[in-house]
């Protein structure tokens, strides 16, 4: 149990730091360069493993375009719904539609993250696990 909490929260950590990169922060590889690179050289990822690791992450970050920019939306239906002095069943609704939206954003970066880490050896994925 103890372990998927940390898989969980390193994961989320992880895909924080990709959302943060993908809204402007673009190094060398395109937004998530930096992340790949960081995690070829700190795991010492083989060719194939960096290759595999950027169209997982790239795949990931494709899904969840439309997602982020959904949810940009319902974050400024909400904010506008609290300054009009909705109803409390209407926030209630429109904070449902958000939390379903950042649901599904969890779930595309956490099984972004189980396919990396099915692609790791036994010892980068001990490695990993300290990072945490």
């Amino acid at each position: 149990m103890r372990k998927t909490a940390q898989l969980l929260t390193l994961a989320l950590l992880l895909s924080a730091a990709a959302l943060a990169q993908g809204r402007g922060g673009h190094g060398p590889g395109g937004p998530r360069g930096n992340r790949i690179d960081f995690l070829a050289t700190v795991l010492s990822l083989t060719e194939a493993q960096k290759t595999q690791t950027t169209a997982i992450f790239d795949a990931a970050e494709t899904a969840s375009t439309s997602l982020r920019e959904t949810q940009a939306l319902q974050r400024t239906a909400l904010n506008d719904a609290a300054k009009s002095n909705a109803a409390d069943a209407s926030i209630d609704q429109l904070a449902a539609a958000l939390g379903a939206t950042s649901g599904q954003l969890a779930a595309i970066q956490t099984k972004a993250f189980a396919k990396f880490y099915a692609l790791l050896t036994i010892e980068q994925k001990t490695k990993l696990d300290e990072l945490h």
